[in-house]
């Protein structure tokens, strides 16, 4: 904002969109006199209102979407030559790998938090059901020494008859 009344402000991707659409560029917008196109996307409006003169824009664009815009803005009409634009292409570049990995290291850092969640979500669920089955092993081994102190008593007076009988025989 060299030489304008303009603080710096963020516009949306939309705005954006729009203004490389009604530029007819897809890559770069470069504008000598914004005063002299007859546009009236929001992008430019907030421009002049803010005297804006010459304009810039190179799109920062990620994987597949624009994720901003480099701009150089000037109070003064043909402010941008070919080297500020190559030069502003270089910067614009190296912005758009640094948003994209920032936006990449975000979504990993959400995907890694949702994950630790749910590993922490199955752990809890697992020592419940662990306690569960604890609880019902013991119930079991109970259940079993009582069957099998109950069958012991039967199994021990037949014992006892039959050793009679032998005796007998």
């Amino acid at each position: 904002y060299a030489d304008t009344q303009a603080q710096p402000c963020a516009h949306s991707i939309a705005s954006y969109e729009q203004a490389l659409r009604e530029a007819g560029s897809g890559s770069t917008i470069v504008l000598g006199d914004l005063n002299a196109i007859a546009s009236d996307s929001e992008l430019f409006a907030a421009l002049r209102r803010a005297g804006a003169v010459s304009y810039a824009g190179l799109p920062l664009r990620g994987e597949q979407h624009l994720l901003g815009m480099l701009e150089l803005i000037d109070s003064r009409p043909e402010r941008f030559s070919h080297d500020h634009i190559q030069a502003a292409h270089s910067i614009a570049d190296q912005l758009a790998i640094a948003l994209q990995q920032a936006l990449l290291r975000e979504n990993l850092d959400r995907h890694t938090a949702s994950l630790e969640r749910r590993v922490e979500e199955r752990t809890r669920e697992l020592q419940v059901m662990n306690q569960e089955l604890t609880f019902a092993n013991r119930d079991l081994e109970e259940f079993t020494a009582s069957a099998a102190h109950d069958l012991r008593a039967p199994l021990n007076a037949m014992a006892g008859h039959c050793g009679l009988l032998r005796d007998l025989i």
